[in-house]
């Protein structure tokens, strides 16, 4: 299959939206939508011109700014409505109540422009990728708008690439909530964000195609609410590989990813490596070998802390085992359920940070230089607290005030 590589090369055009009313009598209302922000004119002469100077005067009167972001014309039998900015699409829909009154609304212009990911011209040969092409994005360009979710690449490549890829959860221009797709929206079985990426902001859906995704550098966060980088993807055996960098993973309300392995580790690339796994993960199996891990989601699998810190947050249940190795941190926040054993190998596991109750079914088993941290006695410990090889001095063991031990 081919290569295909983002040129920015179209040319920006203006979207156009043509609207047209029709069986109007007085009384009928007229309704133009965007985003949730409506417009209603009540028609007072029964004249489809009558309707079009109505709609027109309105949306030239709103201070929404999604409103603010089009242009509208009289043209007496229709009203049309321009993008003033030209590359950057709307969405507007019409509705009308009352006898047969219709209200219609149809693209006759569609927006284009350098950002825009489905058009063609945007890509080399001017022609878009297709199943199974190598897709490479590099350079500077801004890919924002549209949608290639028809397509699975066999690669997604960005590299060296100093741009953005999708939009923030707040519409930069108008200050309101983004209603446009938030990513790239493309189905890749490999996506690799490769060496000498400073991009803050890159956001990619892979859609229910399995994807295996490895992150070797990201830019720093550009949008205080999001990390540098942000994935979802559905299918049951997603591979996340996070080398260095900021990634998220279904991080914003409503968003969903299932991941049947996550890893991070530095493997040689210098940077920090920062890890945020969203409400909306489902999880498996997790192999952390360093950076700075948050979850928020419950794991069904094991658990591997061999270096950097794993911090759990609010109510992230773990079903089977978890091991703490010399240069991991295991910090338990939040109320989860351990439903296997908790192995610590020289590690640390730190329940300090926190007051709320959690459970271990399983045992907890401390070998020597383990540290566990639980003076505040927050622990509910179903299963027995183990030494391996070594004597109580030989670990940093506290459970809290007022408990009752018993030495079998």
């Amino acid at each position: 299959m081919a290569t295909r590589y983002y040129t920015g090369a179209a040319k920006e055009v203006a979207q156009v939206n043509t609207i047209t009313p029709a069986n109007v009598n007085i009384g009928n209302t007229f309704t133009l939508a965007c985003n949730g922000k409506t417009l209603t004119f009540t028609a007072d002469a029964a004249t489809v011109a009558n309707v079009t100077a109505g709609l027109v005067a309105l949306v030239a009167a709103s201070e929404e700014p999604e409103w603010q972001e089009v242009t509208a014309t009289d043209n007496t039998t229709t009203l049309t409505l321009t993008a003033r900015t030209p590359g950057k699409p709307f969405t507007q829909t019409s509705s009308a109540s009352g006898g047969t009154a219709t209200l219609t609304t149809s693209t006759t212009t569609s927006s284009s422009g350098p950002e825009q990911i489905d058009a063609a011209a945007n890509w080399s040969g001017a022609t878009l990728p297709v199943n199974g092409d190598t897709v490479v994005i590099e350079g500077a360009f801004n890919l924002r708008y549209g949608t290639l979710a028809s397509v699975t690449a066999a690669r997604l490549i960005v590299r060296d690439f100093t741009g953005t890829i999708g939009l923030p959860p707040i519409n930069a221009d108008g200050g309101y909530p983004e209603y446009r797709s938030q990513y790239l929206l493309m189905s890749a079985t490999a996506l690799d964000v490769m060496e000498n990426v400073s991009s803050g902001m890159m956001r990619f859906n892979v859609g229910s195609a399995q994807c295996t995704a490895t992150i070797y550098s990201t830019g720093g966060a550009t949008v205080p609410t999001l990390n540098a980088l942000t994935f979802v993807g559905t299918h049951a055996s997603n591979v996340l590989n996070v080398l260095s960098g900021s990634v998220g993973v279904a991080t914003e309300a409503g968003e969903a990813a299932t991941l049947a392995m996550f890893k991070t580790g530095s493997g040689g690339f210098a940077g920090q490596l920062e890890l945020t796994l969203g409400l909306g993960c489902t999880l498996t199996n997790g192999i952390v070998s360093g950076g700075a891990v948050k979850c928020y989601a419950d794991m069904s699998g094991y658990l591997y802390v061999n270096s950097g810190t794993v911090t759990l947050i609010d109510d992230p249940d773990i079903a089977a085992v978890v091991y703490v190795y010399t240069d991991g941190t295991l910090v338990i926040n939040g109320t989860p359920t351990f439903g296997g054993a908790i192995e610590v190998f020289g590690g640390r596991v730190d329940c300090a940070q926190d007051v709320r109750n959690f459970v271990c079914d399983g045992n907890v088993t401390l070998h020597r230089g383990s540290t566990w941290d639980d003076r505040h006695g927050r622990g509910g410990y179903n299963g027995d607290v183990l030494l391996s090889g070594c004597d109580w001095a030989d670990v940093t063991a506290r459970f809290g005030p007022t408990r009752t031990y018993t030495v079998a």
